[in-house]
C-alpha cells in the first residue's frame, strides 16, 4: 500500500495538471518517507535498546520499553520528515542515522554481551554472530547508497509555475 501511494505522489507532482494542490502531494509524499524511514529507523533501535536493557540487567516488564522505544522513535522519524525544511537531506540524515546504528550493532553487542567473532566456537552464538555480520553489511550498503536515492522534492518556484501552467491549460 505504501509503494501504491508513492507512487500515487509522483504522478501528481510529475502531471501537467495536478488534481491537488503541490503542498498537498508535498506533505504526503513527506508522511511517507517519514513512515518508511521511521519503521526502519525504529526497527534498528529496538535491537540497540535490547543490549542496553540487557546490560542494565532490567527484571522488569521489557516488553513496554521495547514498545515505547520502537514507536517514540518512529513518531519521531514522520516528524522530522514534516518538520524538516529539506526533505532530501532530512531523507538522507535519516539514512545515515539508520546505517551508523546498522553498523553499531556488532560493536555494541560485542561489548555488552561479550559475544564476537573471535570468540563465536566457545560461545556458540553463531545466530547473533551471523544477524550482526548481516547488519553490518546492511549498513555499509546503506551508507554507500544514500547518495544516489532520488526525492522528488519541488522548490517554491517550481510549485507556483506547475500551479499557473496547470490553470493555464484549463482555461
Amino acid at each position: 500500500p505504501l509503494s501504491g501511494l508513492m507512487l500515487w505522489v509522483e504522478r501528481g507532482v510529475t502531471s501537467p495538471v495536478p488534481r491537488f494542490r503541490p503542498q498537498t502531494y508535498d506533505r504526503l509524499n513527506r508522511v511517507l518517507l517519514g513512515s518508511c524511514g521511521g519503521v526502519v529507523l525504529a526497527c534498528v533501535t529496538v535491537f540497540h535498546a535490547q543490549l542496553i536493557i540487557f546490560a542494565t540487567k532490567y527484571t522488569g516488564d521489557i516488553s513496554t520499553i521495547m514498545l515505547a522505544v520502537f514507536f517514540t522513535t518512529w513518531l519521531l522519524g514522520i516528524g522530522w520528515a514534516l518538520l524538516y525544511p529539506r526533505l532530501r537531506k532530512a531523507v538522507q540524515y535519516m539514512l545515515r542515522l539508520t546505517s551508523i546504528l546498522l553498523v553499531m550493532v556488532m560493536p555494541l553487542n560485542a561489548i555488552i554481551t561479550n559475544s564476537h567473532i573471535f570468540n563465536v566456537l566457545e560461545t556458540g552464538h553463531t545466530t547473533t554472530l551471523i544477524i550482526d555480520v548481516v547488519f553490518l553489511v546492511l549498513g555499509i550498503l546503506l551508507w554507500r547508497s544514500i547518495d544516489k536515492v532520488k526525492v522528488t522534492e519541488l522548490s517554491s518556484t517550481d510549485r507556483e509555475a506547475k500551479l499557473s501552467t496547470g490553470a493555464e491549460r484549463e482555461a
